[in-house]
């Protein structure tokens, strides 16, 4: 089987266009489903299609259980925190764009200051 290798060039820009449409998938979506239902939905589609992914490359786990236990905790606070808090957001009819702007906003400023 050929390694399956992207350039590191289109990997930003694949980032940005599936981290994107999660924002119209919820727009469209949560008309017909709660926040956190649809949000269930989209991790449960997710750890399907990243187990698939792993068992082709062969990719291998954490080797501790503290760096296991590192994994959860921010998978927890990116999607459930960040991404609950979005999607009950858009059900509160706020606009996505003000809402993917000050979540950026934020997560920009943060990332800054600790680099001081």
């Amino acid at each position: 089987m050929k390694n399956l290798t992207l350039s590191p060039r289109l990997i930003p820009w694949l980032f940005v266009l599936i981290w994107s449409t999660g924002f119209v998938a919820a727009k469209y979506g949560l008309p017909y489903a709660e926040p956190f239902t649809l949000l269930s939905y989209r991790n449960g589609l997710t750890l399907i299609v990243l187990f698939i992914i792993m068992q082709v490359k062969k990719s291998i786990w954490p080797s501790s259980g503290m760096a296991f236990f590192h994994l959860m905790v921010t998978g927890l606070l990116i999607h459930g925190v960040y991404l609950g808090g979005v999607f009950q957001a858009i059900k509160w009819e706020i606009p996505i764009g003000l809402t993917a702007h000050d979540y950026w906003t934020s997560a920009t400023r943060n990332g800054l200051s600790l680099q001081e």
